[in-house]
């Protein structure tokens, strides 16, 4: 089978299986988890974090979920999350070796700017840059659920709004034009490199046998007829919880 498994894949990539988007993400995660696709149920878990995992944004693909896949999901979101959250924090740190320490210097929290100077008093971040920053992560340990964790367009806009309030600081104007475009590269690099270290692991038998009709299902996700019915699926979690 692997050869009909490197057919459906390469069809996803050529679009002639569209890859899971929006809500449909979550039931596509589910009904990976089920038939123990490995692959799909890493991919479809990561296109989930582009959404809120919320009761709303699951509807009616909540029925698909079967056992503990989605508390497995919710420990995946949340292990992305605190990866990203170290990751910002990496970026609230103004030590030398740290990536904000370009921005050390800014005469609004740091009067005294030479190079002596700086190295005896308290360092500390421009306070827009700090705020940003701040904001961002507070959000995300908050509202780890109820919100997107993919924020590679999120920082960018949260940035620029924050350096604009601040554009009348010669400092941070000139820091800005030299390196601030890679300053923001490199932190939504980083970002996305955290959440992408994070892997969905599933125990699956090495016995396990895939089939087409396995990935026609992942790909097609229209035909939810042999789902749970939603009173068999509300009994079950009654019992077992989220």
């Amino acid at each position: 089978m692997p050869s009909i498994r490197l057919l459906i894949r390469e069809g996803v990539i050529r679009k002639q299986f569209p890859a899971p988007m929006g809500t449909e993400a979550f039931p596509a995660y589910a009904i990976a988890r089920a038939k123990e696709l490995l692959q799909e149920v890493e991919c479809a878990a990561r296109s989930t974090l582009e959404y809120p995992m919320t009761f709303e944004m699951l509807k009616n693909g909540l029925r698909s979920f079967e056992g503990r896949a989605l508390r497995d999901l919710a420990d995946f979101r949340k292990r992305c999350k605190d990866n990203v959250v170290a990751c910002l924090d990496s970026y609230l740190d103004v030590q030398p070796s740290g990536p904000s320490s370009i921005w050390v210097g800014c005469p609004e929290v740091m009067p005294c700017t030479s190079s002596l100077e700086i190295s005896q008093r308290s360092r500390a971040l421009p306070i827009w840059l700090n705020k940003c920053l701040s904001r961002c992560r507070n959000d995300l340990t908050s509202e780890q659920f109820t919100r997107p964790l993919v924020l590679d367009s999120e920082i960018w806009a949260e940035y620029n709004t924050a350096y604009e309030t601040h554009s009348n600081c010669e400092f941070c104007r000139e820091v800005g034009k030299k390196k601030g475009f890679g300053y923001i590269v490199g932190l939504e690099r980083e970002l996305m490199h955290a959440i992408n270290k994070v892997l969905h692991f599933l125990d699956f038998s090495s016995t396990t046998r895939f089939t087409f009709r396995r990935y026609a299902e992942i790909a097609v996700l229209t035909s939810f007829e042999l789902m749970p019915s939603p009173r068999k699926q509300r009994g079950r979690f009654n019992n077992e919880g989220i």
